[in-house]
């Protein structure tokens, strides 16, 4: 194979050393200029490295203020536009503030509602003693069920699947004005069949079956299906001639509520107030339906049954029960309730282990509220009671927090003068009831309001 040689004519290699000589020329007489542009890009160099750094340190503060976990995705755009990956965590922020100010709505709402829990607790029922996955010993059935608890809800809860009735045997009669609460969970929303029905009534031989199939009884029911959003009612009485004063309602209207919408275990609580023939519910703070002539007058009720609906195919779409208070109202609470001096309810209730007031507590506090706005020189002592579960120092303490909390609402709330009350606590060192029983142990748990 031959060697490769250039075939350069000698008019070719002038050319070539001409343009050598002249770039070797410019080079000589432009050094100072080629420093001032090298230096020039170092600049940019390096103010382009610290624009990056400046970026990188505005990113990991934007990170930090919306979550760890948003460390290395995109920033949005100074326009307004958020990147189409949206950060998990600003969802949840946003999630966060929506059910704060869920909860600030409800809470102004439970102030406003005229809902007042009676004076004296008759049955309070939380499971606490019953074991999970076990029916409860003191209830019947007629198809059984389970107690469950979960960890996205406090307590014990007893689950009821298919189309079964439960009711309690602690029951004999209900007091002639009275106010009855429980909570209800929908687990799920999968399919088209998730109902909670509610009966109370007079029935003689206490049958369940009667009750549900509205025979040999009298009563009243409410249906709620939280498929459809809707809530029906209707009472019935197997008397020919029904007491006077009683309205049959034999056509049940029905009720769209949308917050029968909620699911995913979130507590709906239902309440109701029986006023001799009068009787009204209430659906967290808002009053459904108030009807004068539900039961002919004097009707000695003696029946609850709570029957659940849900497809027995799927487990975790069934209806649940619980924490079910019934009291009976002794004054009227329209009157001078403090005429003797003093006035003792265990209808102000607090969360476990804390002094913070349970929603439904408010309209009460709202009460006493009202009767110091219209007697502007009493003043009242108010006394925090517990039960004996737990370190007796602690449950003092926790009774003067509980008596200084609804001092604190009076005060910040409905603007009445500090001056005019005084707090204090006796523990569980008054009990008024036994508290070996959940329902004496409710009685224990006690606000007392004294003048002085």
């Amino acid at each position: 194979m031959k060697a490769f040689v250039p075939n350069f004519s000698k008019h070719h290699l002038r050319v070539q050393l001409v343009r050598f000589f002249l770039l070797l020329t410019v080079y000589a007489f432009s050094m100072p200029v080629n420093g001032q542009i090298l230096q020039r890009l170092k600049d940019k160099l390096k103010d382009r490295q610290e624009k990056k750094v400046e970026e990188a340190e505005d990113n990991l503060v934007d990170s930090l203020e919306s979550g760890i976990g948003s460390l290395g995705k995109p920033k949005a755009k100074k326009t307004g536009e958020k990147p189409k990956n949206i950060n998990s965590n600003e969802d949840e922020s946003a999630q966060t503030e929506a059910n704060t100010n869920r909860l600030s709505n409800q809470l102004i709402a439970y102030r406003k509602s005229d809902f007042i829990r009676g004076d004296k607790i008759v049955f309070e029922e939380k499971f606490e003693s019953e074991t999970v996955g076990d029916y409860p010993k003191s209830w019947q059935s007629n198809g059984g069920g389970e107690i469950v608890s979960f960890d996205k809800t406090e307590g014990k809860w007893l689950r009821g699947v298919n189309n079964f009735s439960h009711t309690p045997e602690f029951i004999d009669s209900f007091p002639q004005n009275f106010t009855l609460e429980f909570d209800v969970i929908n687990e799920e929303k999968g399919n088209d069949y998730n109902e909670f029905n509610f009966f109370i009534a007079n029935e003689e031989q206490k049958n369940i079956n009667d009750i549900i199939s509205n025979q040999n009884s009298t009563g009243f029911m409410v249906k709620i299906d939280f498929y459809h959003d809707v809530l029906s009612y209707n009472n019935w009485t197997s008397v020919d001639e029904p007491a006077k004063g009683y309205q049959s309602l034999g056509t049940p209207p029905s009720v769209d509520i949308d917050e029968l919408n909620a699911f995913n275990y979130k507590k709906i609580h239902f309440a109701f107030t029986r006023q001799n023939s009068r009787l009204k519910l209430y659906l967290n703070s808002t009053k459904i339906f108030d009807i004068n002539s539900a039961f002919p007058k004097n009707l000695k009720l003696n029946q609850l049954v709570l029957q659940t609906g849900s497809d027995h195919l799927n487990k975790n779409a069934s209806v649940d029960f619980s924490n079910i208070i019934l009291a009976e109202t002794i004054q009227d609470l329209r009157s001078d309730f403090m005429v003797s001096g003093k006035y003792t309810t265990s209808a102000l209730l607090f969360e476990t282990n804390s002094d913070k007031l349970v929603e439904t507590s408010y309209p009460i506090v709202g009460m006493i509220a009202s009767y110091l706005q219209k007697n502007p020189t009493v003043k009242l002592k108010v006394i925090g009671h517990t039960d004996n579960t737990g370190n007796a120092n602690a449950n003092l303490v926790l009774s003067k927090k509980r008596a200084a909390s609804v001092i604190k609402e009076l005060v910040d709330f409905y603007k009445i003068d500090s001056a005019r009350l005084l707090a204090d606590g006796a523990g569980a060192t008054i009990p008024i009831d036994s508290n070996d029983t959940s329902t004496g142990r409710a009685k224990n748990r006690r606000v007392e309001f004294v003048k002085f």
